[in-house]
């Protein structure tokens, strides 16, 4: 299999949004490898787009971006694991999702 950052080298906006996410969680190597596995060039030229417009965008925040990516990536996943347990969502009004998630200014 080829490396992702291998594939992804020619395109140097995306590359360095997958460098940034696998430096901050190395752990996410192998989705990022199946992410891209079977991305065509044109496909891969249209993800530089609009890799290249986020980091304009995120400055020089992508840390703090990727970080912020990882934290959600893993409520996500606890979400969805209680889901499955549970046959019902943890928070079930907006109140409960502000109180807990939204108005945490971290």
């Amino acid at each position: 299999m080829q490396d992702v950052l291998e594939k992804i080298a020619p395109y140097p906006s995306l590359h360095a949004v997958v460098v940034e996410v696998l430096r901050v969680w190395p752990e996410h190597r192998r989705y990022c490898e199946q992410r891209f596995r079977d991305d065509e060039a044109a496909f891969l030229e249209r993800t530089e787009e609009f890799a290249e417009l986020a980091l304009k965008n995120v400055g020089d925040q992508l840390s703090r971006y990727v970080e912020d990516y990882r934290w959600m990536c893993e409520r996500f996943l606890e979400e969805e694991i209680f889901f499955q347990r549970e046959g019902h969502y943890r928070l079930s009004t907006f109140k409960e999702a502000y109180d807990e998630v939204y108005s945490d200014i971290d």
